[in-house]
């Protein structure tokens, strides 16, 4: 029975999380070389190693603190007031979601319409009226 859910494990979640630390592996990367100071002090290993290890840290710490929850915001105004930036997040990508699932609908609503021969007339007012619906509420 364990060894049942170790598989399902592997199968559907060890991708995913791979995938996320080799994003996260990749950023840090290209933190360190945009970055020409930590880059000039390549030839002292040690102090090459600590100062990208603090500028990969501190700039996930500040995507962190501005995208889901600032602790300093929390230390001020209570905890739950720490979660203002999600909720910014949150005001901002619901608008971006609804025009990508408007796009996706308008598609298949144009594989839907195109199925049925001599309807061009029916299949472009469909679409504007989908397109001026999505235009009004966003």
């Amino acid at each position: 029975m364990m060894s049942g859910f170790f598989v399902a494990f592997k199968k559907n979640a060890l991708l995913p999380f791979l995938s996320f630390v080799f994003a996260f592996f990749i950023g840090g990367i290209i933190i360190v070389l945009s970055d020409p100071v930590i880059m000039g002090q390549l030839s002292s290993p040690g102090k090459f190693l600590t100062s990208a290890g603090s500028r990969i840290g501190n700039s996930y710490l500040a995507i962190f603190q501005g995208s889901i929850y600032d602790i300093n915001l929390a230390r001020e105004s209570g905890f739950f007031r720490g979660f203002y930036p999600l909720s910014e997040t949150i005001v901002t990508a619901v608008p971006l979601l609804f025009a990508g699932l408007a796009v996706a609908l308008a598609l298949d609503l144009d594989y839907l319409i195109s199925e049925l021969k001599d309807n061009l007339f029916l299949e472009r007012l469909v679409l504007l009226m989908l397109v001026l619906l999505m235009n009004c509420h966003l």
